[in-house]
């Protein structure tokens, strides 16, 4: 397992799955972009925010990862 996938896993996994918003604090660079539409702002902070909005309205929201696929620096 290449690191960008561990950290890729990570997110998921603390981050979505559990709700570890500290996740992004950790790993994101502070030049982070999110390139998925609607997150306000495009930042890790934005990533936060829909992290908390989920489990707000989906306490028990989880995500797993069935396959994963990586190819040098993409996950």
């Amino acid at each position: 397992m290449n690191t960008n996938e561990q950290l890729f896993r990570i997110i998921i996994e603390d981050g979505f799955s559990k709700g570890d918003v500290t996740v992004f604090d950790r790993y994101a660079s502070p030049d982070f972009v999110e390139h998925q539409y609607g997150f306000i702002p495009p930042n890790a902070e934005g990533v936060k925010e829909r992290i908390r909005s989920l489990h707000t309205a989906f306490p028990d929201f989880s995500m797993t990862i069935e396959d994963l696929v990586t190819d040098d620096d993409k996950v």
